[in-house]
């Protein structure tokens, strides 16, 4: 006779009981065994007219399967988690999870978006090292910065003793990369949907340096500035204060005055010629004899300088109002327009180094944001921009709350994961008990059968 199963076996306490009634609840409100209730409502039955008998098909084993299973939806929890990953797996419940799920959402969104706002700013920083593999490379290190700030951003949930501090930096890794990333993600919407915008702003700033350049310059010139005219000017007055130092009949005072003067053969070759006659005869300034003579020809020759300086001046800042950057570098400065900028095959004029572009991007990207008049030229990059900081900020508000809440504290608990597996192993123990019985029980029935 087969005895009767105890009603109080357990793995870790003797004294739990477990249902089948109880295991179907459980089932039934566990969210992470919805892919089993799933499975269960595909399950088709059948009912027999004749024996008033239901009888189930067995269910594919393939289809009972845990959601995580599959490389496709591995690789895809890395950029778009699951409602339970940031929390421990002891305990859950269905609201809890789609709290969870809430963050985890805005979590994933937050940094999908920085990913598509800041990948052309990388590849254009990349363009130049790596050329035709820029574009690749920088869709991979955007996801790989993605899939590293959702993983930063689920350790920062787990606050258990022990935890707490790799937990606050986790948080803090997850803020600093949404931070980096919100700071770029204008400027990498720029770059994507305002392309020729920076190119002609980009050549309107190498329009204004140059001719910033040249007024520099030409104040230099104008005020006597030039370095080699101060250096040519220093050693004439040294020379001439150490010539008013000496008498006539003191024998260094003739090798002084030739130092100051050059000979008085040198001053004849010299005499009645012009400043460039004096210039091609000596080859070059610092050529020609006697300091103070050296800083006279070259004073003469920057107030010439200047003078061609002012005409060109006024015809830059004339054909500046008149025609566009681009053919104003051509006209004026062909070395800088070939040197910068390229024009594709559908004759659109292009920046020609990709960390220039990246450089300029920044800079008239902030130069616009810090001007309210120039704001309203950012568009739609400004409202990119402002969306990641929502972003961010609610991401890391919303999993630095989880993170402390009561709930999430419970879910990794050890004690709630002991009981647990305590009424896991209760009923494994019970349901083998049991078979066995009912294995006992069927000859028995058989014969009853037959004998009616």
């Amino acid at each position: 006779m087969t005895s009767e199963p105890s009603s109080t076996r357990g793995a870790g306490d003797p004294a739990v009981e477990v249902t089948p009634l109880q295991l179907i609840r459980w089932i039934d409100t566990s969210p992470d065994l919805g892919y089993l209730r799933e499975a269960a409502d595909q399950v088709k039955g059948r009912f027999d007219v004749g024996t008033g008998q239901i009888n189930f098909q067995n269910p594919d084993v393939d289809t009972v399967i845990s959601q995580e299973k599959g490389p496709i939806r591995a690789i895809r929890y890395f950029f778009w988690p699951k409602a339970n990953s940031i929390r421990g797996k002891s305990c859950a419940s269905q609201e809890f999870d789609q709290s969870c799920g809430n963050t985890v959402n805005i979590m994933a969104v937050s940094t999908l978006w920085d990913a598509i706002t800041t990948y052309p700013l990388i590849e254009f920083a990349l363009a130049d090292f790596l050329g035709g593999a820029s574009l690749p490379a920088a869709i991979a290190v955007s996801l790989g910065l993605t899939a590293g700030s959702n993983i930063a951003g689920k350790e920062s949930c787990n606050r258990t003793k022990g935890k707490r501090s790799s937990a606050r930096t986790a948080l803090f890794i997850f803020l600093g990369l949404s931070l980096l990333r919100t700071a770029f993600s204008g400027v990498g919407l720029d770059i994507l949907i305002n392309r020729a915008g920076i190119t002609r702003g980009y050549a309107e700033e190498l329009v204004n340096k140059r001719i910033k350049d040249k007024s520099l310059k030409l104040e230099e010139l104008s005020t006597l500035q030039n370095p080699v005219l101060q250096n040519f000017k220093s050693a004439c007055d040294a020379t001439e204060a150490q010539l008013r130092e000496l008498q006539r009949n003191d024998l260094r005072w003739d090798s002084t005055f030739r130092k100051a003067r050059g000979s008085f053969a040198q001053q004849d070759e010299i005499k009645g010629k012009s400043v460039q006659e004096i210039v091609n005869m000596y080859g070059a300034v610092s050529n020609i004899p006697g300091d103070c003579n050296r800083q006279r020809i070259q004073t003469e020759l920057d107030n010439q300088a200047a003078t061609e300086l002012r005409e060109e001046i006024k015809i830059y800042k004339k054909d500046q109002g008149s025609l566009s950057p681009y053919n104003f570098l051509s006209t004026h400065f062909p070395e800088d327009y070939e040197s910068k900028f390229i024009e594709t095959d559908k004759g659109e004029i292009e920046i020609r180094e990709g960390g220039e572009l990246v450089r300029s991007s920044i800079v008239q990207f902030y130069s616009k944001l810090l001007n309210l008049e120039k704001l309203p030229g950012l568009g739609f990059s400004l409202f990119g921009m402002i969306i990641s900081i929502l972003l961010s900020l609610g991401s890391v508000l919303m999993l630095r709350s989880k993170s402390k809440s009561d709930d999430m504290k419970m879910s990794f608990s050890n004690q709630m994961l002991n009981e647990r597996e305590d009424l896991l192993n209760g009923y494994s123990e019970k349901l083998a008990i049991s078979q066995a019985r009912r294995r006992g029980q069927q000859p028995s029935n058989n014969n009853g059968g037959t004998n009616a």
